[in-house]
């Protein structure tokens, strides 16, 4: 935000933040396209749901566990990021670290989304085993995917102020809570009602 402030803008770094989204799309969906009915089989096994079913079952789990403390009957440890951020990211401008952080979050969510409607998209471009096609649906979904960065930049640059925002916050702490604690706990309740039981018993059943 500060930087933004003091150089071309936030639009500037938005863009870049999407292009680095687009660019890992575009590359996945046109690998998926040219390698067609090859991919078919996997991405129609049951599979492709094995280890989503269990890393999400666990993040349900783990997400319950938190909601307990936020309603104050359980005590945890609250997780934080420890790791150093490489020296050569310290290195770069704001604009190149600003398409970085875009292709990082495309490579998180273009290649590891565990959704079923994703693996739908997915197994459409492979059936036209078009690698301009495949570039084309990726690269729209890419741009989707990194559309709440303008959101919230307007927002903020409209004249929104984290710190007021953080106040507000703190002065109404037990209703922070509760309303953290509500919403992780349906989060947890659908991740494992969906990942945990629904889907298990429908691979299991085939």
């Amino acid at each position: 935000m500060q930087e933004a402030r003091t150089r071309a803008g936030w639009l500037g770094a938005a863009a870049l933040y999407t292009l680095g989204n687009v660019v890992v799309a575009v590359a996945v969906g046109a690998v998926v396209g040219a390698a067609g009915g090859a991919i078919l089989g996997p991405l129609a096994g049951k599979a492709r749901l094995a280890v989503p079913a269990v890393v999400y079952t666990l993040v349900g789990l783990f997400a319950l566990a938190y909601a307990l403390v936020e309603f104050g009957w359980l005590r945890l440890p609250v997780p934080g990021l420890h790791a150093d951020v490489p020296l050569f990211v310290h290195k770069l401008g704001f604009y190149p670290r600003s398409f970085l952080l875009g292709a990082v979050v495309g490579g998180g969510f273009t290649v590891g989304c565990p959704f079923p409607t994703y693996h739908v998209i997915l197994g459409w471009i492979a059936a036209t085993g078009s690698l301009l096609m495949g570039a084309l649906v990726l690269g729209a979904y890419g741009v989707g995917r990194a559309f709440p960065v303008f959101l919230v930049g307007a927002a903020l640059f409209a004249g929104a102020q984290p710190q007021a925002i953080t106040r507000w916050l703190r002065d109404r702490a037990a209703v922070v809570h509760l309303v953290n604690g509500l919403g992780l706990t349906l989060l947890a309740s659908f991740l494992i009602a969906y990942w945990g039981l629904l889907l298990t018993l429908r691979v299991l059943v085939r």
